[in-house]
């Protein structure tokens, strides 16, 4: 067993995750985001098993090679394969806390069954737009109260 990856191999794995940024919203890692579902490591192999946010995500396969990448290179780590799986379905309540946070930093409103929250001002004098923003997953509104436009990530 190769010593940078300890004892315990899926868990290093996780933690490198965690600095993976969605190359889509570069502010959101892809633990955060929720789409890294499961991880298995064996000797030197490690499979990542990612749920897409949306089928059709454009991003999909320049997920896949950024993960394979960084992953190969872990001390120890010779084979990494990377499956979208689609047998469970993305859902926004995977984000974290931290995911949501990232988002309002970056200029998206979170996820809401509510009215959205503007994430400039937190106003909820906001009006959806348009259902269909820049990606799949993302819709655009607009805040009355600071007269700015914003995108909201879909609820699913």
């Amino acid at each position: 067993m190769d010593a940078a990856l300890g004892n315990n191999h899926s868990q290093a794995v996780w933690k490198h995750l965690e600095n993976i940024a969605d190359p889509e919203l570069p502010a959101v890692s892809l633990v955060d985001l929720g789409i890294v579902h499961r991880v298995e490591t064996e000797e030197n192999r490690v499979k990542v098993e990612l749920l897409p946010t949306f089928i059709g995500c454009p991003a999909l396969s320049v997920i896949a090679d950024v993960v394979a990448r960084e992953l190969r290179s872990l001390d120890g780590v010779e084979s990494v394969d990377v499956q979208f799986v689609y047998d469970t379905l993305w859902t926004s309540e995977r984000l974290t806390e931290r995911g949501k946070l990232a988002l309002k930093r970056y200029g998206i409103a979170p996820p809401s069954l509510a009215q959205p929250v503007c994430p400039y001002c937190d106003s909820v004098e906001t009006e959806l737009t348009s259902r269909f923003g820049p990606a799949p997953c993302r819709m655009v509104a607009y805040c009355h109260h600071c007269q700015q436009p914003f995108e909201v990530f879909k609820t699913l």
